[in-house]
């Protein structure tokens, strides 16, 4: 097959925008879709983690604001925590909350929250999950000997690094699934492109899924930064048959435009 060059603007364009364009996609190099993905993974980063998390910083004047004048009064302890108070806040659309009178938190009460992302800290221990992600963790398996608002102000750096360690294991968590996915539209595409004859082989259909997702993850990562968790969802769900739907038609432009004869 001939490689066709074609610009990483346009690219987006016709992925979104152009399924008639797909047949000159799917002859794009290997390389340049991966840099796609890339860009496309870290413009998803950014507007779903970054900025959210950046902008919580700055309306709380930092976290040393946030740890000294309000948070409770905590200490954490031979393994146990107490806070004078209740305490919850959302970060970045992440829900984190602290209630010492709960032992120890369990996965039915994140689904409770319905957040996507939740920080649920107990007296024993504490509960994550983010995405399909779960960590339960008990303060006695941490190595945290002691800990209070004035101690935990004095780790303000390992906080920032430990935020920007999370970016990264989001992008790459975002970035797999994304690619994973598409070998479930990819098996989708192929099927359908057999029944029409196009001669693409089963790579070459997992390529275009890459572009044919584009506009649905988009879609859906503005609507949950907007609108919140369940108009995510429910655009999420929309995605998916838009998804489908461009596939299947990038796929037929490969036979309306008689540019494969072969792979």
């Amino acid at each position: 097959m001939t490689e066709e060059k074609v610009n990483l603007i346009d690219q987006y364009y016709f992925a979104m925008f152009k399924p008639s364009f797909y047949h000159k996609l799917s002859k794009v190099k290997v390389g340049i879709v991966i840099i796609y993905t890339i860009i496309l993974m870290a413009f998803i980063t950014i507007i779903q983690y970054v900025m959210p998390v950046t902008a919580w910083i700055i309306q709380h004047d930092g976290f040393s604001n946030i740890i000294l004048d309000k948070v409770p009064e905590f200490t954490l302890k031979d393994g146990n925590l107490t806070m004078e108070e209740p305490f919850s806040m959302t970060v970045g659309g992440m829900l984190i909350e602290v209630d010492t009178s709960v032992d120890e938190y369990k996965l039915e009460d994140l689904t409770k929250k319905q957040k996507i992302s939740s920080l649920l800290i107990g007296k024993k221990g504490m509960f994550f999950v983010s995405g399909n992600s779960i960590m339960p963790t008990k303060w006695t398996e941490t190595n945290l000997q002691y800990l209070d608002n004035k101690t935990l102000n004095d780790q303000i750096p390992v906080i920032y690094f430990t935020i920007i360690i999370m970016g990264i294991v989001y992008f790459v968590t975002r970035s797999a699934r994304y690619l994973i996915i598409g070998f479930i539209y990819a098996w989708l595409g192929y099927r359908f492109s057999k029944t029409i004859d196009t001669e693409l082989k089963y790579w070459k259909v997992y390529q275009l899924t890459i572009y044919a997702q584009t506009i649905g993850l988009v879609a859906t990562t503005v609507a949950m930064v907007l609108g919140g968790a369940t108009i995510g969802f429910f655009i999420s769900l929309g995605a998916v048959l838009a998804t489908i739907f461009i596939l299947n038609a990038g796929i037929m432009s490969h036979k309306t435009s008689n540019s494969i004869s072969g792979n």
